[in-house]
């Protein structure tokens, strides 16, 4: 056979490769669905607690100046923007308080956010153990007593918990049912050294008592603090300086 025979005979085979790999090949059908999902969008919430004592300002721990190691900011969150200058004091020295009358005054803590409060904590803030109540001589004061009204033997001190009326619903410290008595055990001395700071030693108040949340947002409770200068002469002339710090948690 010829080499031109040979060649055309080659040429053949591959035309017919070529065609049989064209004509052979299957043939697909593809069904697809597709969806979208738009506009989606991550927003923060607030977690705002409002604090008012008596008739007084309402302070927000949104708002002010001041700082938390100075124990100026408004501490009702663990850190705020912009910090705040802090609440009205409960008590103040204008009147001097006698040995055995008892001086009470209104709280009412607030949700003012969009977010619900899980928890809600009370503490007396100090560097350390009893550290949140300081005794000093009371101004101007001409008989100076050997007491403290910090010490064990001080201050007696309790936190009520009341409905919107100011009736007593529970004595949240010392813990019992029904009103606080100042006869009851608690004092500056033991709740500055049990509660004096936000990490491991804080007052759990506990739920609200028209809900499962402590807080919920736009939601109000109401405390009454009572504090009874002990009934001894060696408390004359001195002062007991605290605070106390309000803490609202969005998650338990």
């Amino acid at each position: 056979m010829s080499r031109r025979t040979v060649k055309k005979l080659l040429l053949s085979v591959i035309a017919i490769g070529l065609l049989a790999s064209i004509t052979t090949g299957g043939t697909y059908a593809v069904l697809q669905g597709s969806q979208k999902n738009i506009n989606s969008n991550t927003a923060s919430g607030t977690l705002t607690l409002s604090n008012q004592v008596g008739a007084g300002t309402v302070c927000v721990s949104s708002g002010g100046l001041g700082t938390y190691a100075t124990g100026t900011e408004n501490e009702n969150t663990l850190q705020s923007s912009p910090a705040s200058t802090g609440c009205d004091p409960l008590f103040t020295s204008a009147t001097l308080q006698y040995p055995g009358t008892l001086t009470q005054i209104h709280v009412t803590v607030q949700d003012a956010g969009s977010v619900d409060g899980a928890k809600l904590y009370v503490y007396m803030p100090g560097a350390s153990a009893g550290a949140g109540c300081v005794a000093t001589t009371t101004t101007g004061a001409g008989i100076i007593g050997t007491g403290s009204p910090c010490s064990a033997t001080g201050d007696e001190f309790y936190i009520e918990e009341d409905n919107s009326s100011w009736t007593a619903l529970r004595c949240a410290y010392p813990a019992g049912a029904g009103a606080c008595s100042i006869s009851g055990g608690g004092t500056l001395n033991d709740f500055s050294n049990q509660y004096y700071a936000y990490v491991g030693h804080k007052l759990d108040l506990g739920a609200s008592p028209t809900s499962l949340n402590a807080l919920p947002n736009q939601s109000y409770r109401y405390f009454t603090i009572g504090v009874e200068e002990s009934n001894d002469n060696t408390m004359q002339g001195k002062t007991a300086t605290f605070s106390l710090t309000w803490h609202l948690d969005s998650s338990t």
